[in-house]
């Protein structure tokens, strides 16, 4: 779990994917943000976000939502 006072987390994941021409649809709750993109670019935002330093720590294909994958943020 993140320590609520962090910010520009979802910024600078939206921010590596735009840079790479991948469009998001972000939803954010009290505790958790989830970030969406295009089954087409499911695998494309990965290896990015992998390339960028984010560690893919959970992968998970569920049949309505599509293909979920968390994220742990790179060490700075």
């Amino acid at each position: 779990m993140l320590d609520f006072p962090l910010i520009g987390i979802l910024a600078g994941i939206a921010e590596t994917l735009a840079g790479n021409g991948i469009s998001i649809f972000a939803i954010s709750t009290y505790n958790t943000d989830y970030v969406l993109v295009k089954k087409e670019r499911y695998q494309r935002a990965l290896d990015i976000l992998e390339r960028a330093g984010y560690e893919i720590v959970e992968r998970r294909h569920r049949l309505l939502l599509g293909s979920v994958f968390v994220v742990r943020l790179p060490l700075t």
